[in-house]
Formats: structure tokens, C-alpha cells, sequence
């Protein structure tokens, strides 16, 4: 008979939730200056932003001081509940995809809360 050792690994604790979606409006804002850039797996930085009159939970993604674009109005309304709360929101780059024959490429990103 086999044994199995497991061995606990302190310190790596599973987000209470997991949310994949994609960056909207890539084309308005600096995306273009670091397409080539960034990577998978590349933090990423939510910021409040006011200037959108229509979406008042509006959070806008940063990569290195550069503005990619904003999150959809569904889901800045779920990350801005648990930032109220103090939670700690982690953002990642999942996967970047390309499309042929177009200019701008996708951005899909991971959020998650603890």
C-alpha cells in the first residue's frame, strides 16, 4: 500500500471569489502604447474613476501608470461591495488574444477577492 504525504502549505489561502471577465473600451485609452508589452499573468491596478457621470461605481484598469480601459457597470458594482468591505482584490491578466486583420487585440482578467 502506497502512503501519501501531505504537506500543508501555510500561507495559501483560496479567494472567497473568482470573477474572469473582459476590459471594455481598449481602444479609447493607452492599451495601444503596451499591447507588446504585457504579459499573462502581469498585475494589473483598479482605480476609482468619477468622470463617467453614467456609471457611478466606475473603476478603470491601470497597467504601469498606463489606462487599458474600464470594467463593465455589472461587475465594478460586485468588486466596489467588497472593496467597501476591505477585502483584498487581486487583478491579473489571463489571456490576450488576437484577432487577425484587426488592430486591437482583447484583454481578459482575473479578479480575485479574499
Amino acid at each position: 500500500m502506497r502512503e501519501l504525504n501531505i504537506i500543508n502549505q501555510i500561507g495559501l489561502e483560496l479567494p472567497s471569489l473568482g470573477i474572469l471577465t473582459q476590459v471594455v473600451e481598449l481602444s479609447q485609452y493607452d492599451f495601444i502604447y503596451v499591447k507588446n508589452k504585457i504579459k499573462k499573468g502581469s498585475n494589473l491596478l483598479l482605480h476609482e474613476d468619477g468622470s463617467r457621470s453614467w456609471d457611478k461605481a466606475s473603476l478603470s484598469v491601470y497597467y504601469k501608470g498606463y489606462k487599458l480601459g474600464y470594467l463593465n457597470q455589472n461587475i465594478n458594482k460586485i468588486i466596489k461591495q467588497h472593496k467597501n468591505q476591505n477585502k483584498i482584490i487581486d487583478v491579473t491578466i489571463q489571456s490576450i488574444y488576437n484577432k487577425k486583420y484587426l488592430i486591437m487585440s482583447g484583454l481578459e482578467i482575473l479578479i480575485k477577492i479574499y
